[in-house]
């Protein structure tokens, strides 16, 4: 898991333009077929979604941040022993570990990874999300869900320790963890949302997790 953990956080620090899958930080991976005899699936959120698009990355000469333009998409491959690792992409080496899966290709969106839901299905979530990153595994779909379901609101009151509310009902706030995945703060900033401590949302004010 450490090990996994550390290629995903050294593959790229990036700031990227969530275009097709802001509000999402998970998906269900469709099993499209067997191609040179293992099954291949198909995880990004759209086909409708652009081949290349502009993402923000650090820039080590001034310290400062650059557009560049990458593939939306990139693909891994995943053994008998369930290692991940990336077979094409523009921006993560070949051979990077990224994830966990049943044995067969797949196609992720941009910055995400490979691991399983709760149910063992193979699903993609954005890096600093899910649970290689301390979070809740998925139960399928689109929107962000915890053990307890799909969350739509979330908030706490900053003064009273546990006056937090989910979905509009009452939640102490030790209890969050049951509702939403561990975020990396960072990577929700970088993504233009914000967080409110212990609560993070998207760029368009959708609860997506708690911060660490």
């Amino acid at each position: 898991m450490k090990s996994i953990k550390f290629a995903l956080l050294a593959l790229v620090t990036l700031v990227f333009t969530s275009f097709a899958f802001a509000g999402e930080t998970y998906h269900s991976c469709d099993k499209k077929g067997v191609r040179n005899g293992v099954d291949a699936y198909d995880c990004i959120y759209s086909e409708a979604a652009p081949d290349r698009i502009e993402v923000e990355v650090a820039d080590e000469r001034d310290g400062g941040t650059k557009l560049i333009r990458v593939n939306s998409a990139y693909d891994v491959r995943c053994n008998a022993n369930q290692r991940c690792a990336v077979m094409y992409s523009d921006v993560i080496k070949t051979g990077a570990v990224v994830g966990s899966g049943k044995p067969g290709t797949y196609r992720l969106n941009y910055d995400h990874y490979i691991d399983f839901d709760a149910n063992g299905n193979p699903t993609q979530y954005l890096r600093g999300t899910g649970p290689q990153f301390g979070g809740a595994p998925a139960s399928g779909g689109a929107a962000v869900k915890g053990a307890k379901g799909a969350v739509t609101e979330a908030s706490c009151e900053p003064q009273m320790d546990d006056a937090c509310t989910i979905n509009k009902k009452k939640v102490a706030k030790a209890d969050l963890g049951k509702y939403l995945p561990v975020v990396n703060e960072a990577d929700v900033r970088a993504a233009k949302g914000f967080c409110e401590y212990p609560i993070c949302y998207n760029a368009d004010n959708q609860p997506i997790g708690i911060s660490k």
